[in-house]
């Protein structure tokens, strides 16, 4: 797989605290949850692109 790459990125505060009342209520940490997210889009790019939101 060839290691780890730590970065960080602004999302809104609003997002964050959904985010946080989710891993509150799961118990899945917020970084977990991303990772998945990343997973599920990167998964479901079967062209190896992302669709841009305003043409979806």
């Amino acid at each position: 797989m060839g290691g780890i790459k730590f970065f960080n990125f602004a999302i809104p505060i609003d997002t964050y605290k959904k985010l946080k009342m989710l891993s509150n209520k799961t118990g899945v940490p917020i970084s977990e949850m991303l990772r998945q997210g990343i997973s599920l889009v990167l998964g479901n790019s079967k062209s190896g692109t992302v669709q841009n939101e305003k043409t979806v």
